[in-house]
């Protein structure tokens, strides 16, 4: 059983995982177990994703018929088509931009909801990725980042958008359940994704973690 559950968490085929277990008296992880992302791999979901942004030029954007042609398998195929799915829900509430839909918004979807290994390889090499701004095999690619990277503080603003405010937002009776949540997440937003407002401006969340040891690059 374990050995099964491994192969399929490493699984780059897009197949329809089983449904996950979910807390029915918590609405927002109710909500979420309807996502396609919570039944696919990330390593699946990252090697489609891929494809789809290639097809849209790798300018940060991907086109909704380029998504809908990558991921055109099981309920994926049938939800992209659903404009009322949770996740068409997700996708237009958290990722949509003039040109299309944003490419790094679309990974952060995958590096929450997807299902990875226990320790999640896939996951953070997608963030890696997202923070250096680079295409797989790239021979440019950084072999290290800097915790001063110019990229943090927005990648991580929005993992914590999607992850916290957003969920809620994009259901009106989420948003009548939860609004007193919602608003202390908001009151603690900036706090937590790293705005020092009584100190001299921004900081970063790696700063107060690692104080000093922020400043060095690994």
């Amino acid at each position: 059983m374990g050995a099964c559950c491994q192969a399929s968490e490493q699984s780059s085929e897009l197949i329809d995982l089983p449904q996950p277990s979910f807390n029915r008296n918590d609405m927002i992880e109710v909500n979420e177990s309807q996502l396609c992302h919570r039944r696919c791999t990330m390593k699946a979901y990252m090697t489609k994703l891929n494809e789809a942004h290639t097809a849209s030029g790798w300018e940060g954007y991907v086109r909704l018929e380029d998504l809908k042609a990558a991921f055109n398998r099981g309920i994926w195929a049938e939800d992209l088509q659903k404009s009322s799915s949770v996740t068409m829900n997700y996708i237009e509430n958290f990722c949509s931009r003039d040109e299309g839909l944003d490419y790094v918004s679309l990974v952060v979807m995958g590096m929450l909801f997807c299902v990875d290994q226990k320790k999640p390889k896939e996951k953070a090499m997608a963030f890696f990725a997202i923070l250096q701004d680079s295409k797989p095999g790239d021979e440019n690619n950084q072999a290290s980042i800097s915790a001063q990277d110019k990229d943090w503080k927005p990648i991580v603003d929005k993992i914590l958008e999607i992850a916290a405010n957003s969920p809620i937002d994009a259901s009106d009776d989420l948003k009548e359940l939860y609004q007193d949540d919602r608003d202390n997440l908001v009151s603690k937003f900036d706090d937590v994704s790293g705005w020092d407002e009584a100190g001299d401006g921004e900081t970063t969340i790696i700063d107060t973690i690692f104080a000093v040891q922020s400043r060095v690059s690994y």
